[in-house]
């Protein structure tokens, strides 16, 4: 089988490093250069040389830079050619960018047929958009939505290296992270949305910060426009057993008891139902699914769709 060569840029960033330990579930992809700021330019990460960002050549790019450099950085990658699969939230709610969660919105890869550049840029998701959306997917397909209640649990790691301040957060939870409730609530529209127009519920949501080393949490109050039952929604949920873990234990899910290094899976747990009401968790792992396997899944998604057969 023919592999598409890959650069990853932020390779020595804590979501870059988890790309490159997920990266032989991908094999279509060979990772051919890794990339770093300026000043780690010729040290070595995964074997191989840093270089800079504006020096690669490979075809497909997958980005773990941080917005504030992918603000300029992506753009100028796809002018050049490159297909850019970003972690940043710099261009997620461009009108011609995808925020792509194949198990979601797999439709929505057409936007880029509106990017007039030479390469594309595909976006993955917040992390906790990419725990949520699946499951509200699922309930949407029960029922429409008409407004969704978020609370979060975030696990430091969230945050980046080197993170919070452990005299902040060390027996202690922040109620607190900027930017963050807004993002959530502008992403899961989008994504939820028909790629032209953004779903039309409402949303509430309230994000903490926890001194949790990896695993978002997020307890979903959905209201929706019919009735379910608990039956209905689990046997949604395990229909796609190779997306999401069901538990009927009151003390599931836990991060430090479920989740894994390499865990993709969304656990879902305390499902409730009042009517038109839903109640449930959500824990997933933060790097993972809400990071680099997200990136990679997109970029294993866009060349089976968009590549000639090899």
């Amino acid at each position: 089988m023919a592999r598409f060569q890959l650069a990853l840029l932020g390779a020595t960033g804590m979501v870059g490093q988890k790309l490159v330990e997920l990266l032989d579930a991908f094999p279509e992809f060979e990772l051919a250069e890794v990339a770093a700021s300026d000043a780690r330019v010729g040290q070595t990460c995964a074997g191989r040389p840093l270089l800079s960002a504006r020096s690669i050549q490979s075809p497909y790019v997958s980005s773990a830079l941080p917005s504030s450099v992918a603000t300029e950085l992506e753009p100028l990658l796809v002018q050049r050619g490159h297909t850019v699969f970003s972690n940043a939230s710099a261009h997620r709610m461009r009108r011609d960018v995808p925020i792509l969660i194949p198990d979601v919105n797999p439709d929505h890869l057409r936007l880029v047929e509106e990017q007039t550049t030479p390469g594309k840029l595909i976006t993955n998701s917040n992390c906790v958009v990419a725990a949520i959306a699946p499951p509200l997917s699922c309930l949407q397909r029960l029922s429409p939505i008409r407004h969704i209640s978020v609370v979060t649990l975030q696990a430091i790691s969230g945050a980046g290296y080197p993170g919070v301040s452990a005299m902040d957060i060390q027996a202690n939870v922040l109620p607190y992270i900027a930017g963050e409730a807004r993002k959530i609530q502008a992403e899961t529209k989008k994504v939820l949305g028909d790629g032209k127009q953004d779903a039309g519920f409402s949303m509430m949501v309230h994000v903490h910060r926890v001194p949790v080393l990896h695993g978002h949490t997020a307890v979903l109050h959905v209201e929706l426009e019919d009735a379910v039952s608990v039956q209905e929604i689990s046997e949604a949920l395990q229909m796609e057993p190779e997306i999401y873990s069901c538990y009927e234990d009151p003390l599931a899910p836990q991060p430090r008891v479920h989740i894994g290094d390499r865990d993709t899976k969304i656990h879902i747990g305390g499902i409730e139902v009042h009517g038109r009401r839903v109640g449930l968790r959500v824990l997933t792992h933060n790097l993972v699914r809400g990071a680099a396997w997200a990136a990679l899944s997109n970029a294993r998604f866009f060349v089976h769709a968009m590549e000639p057969v090899r």
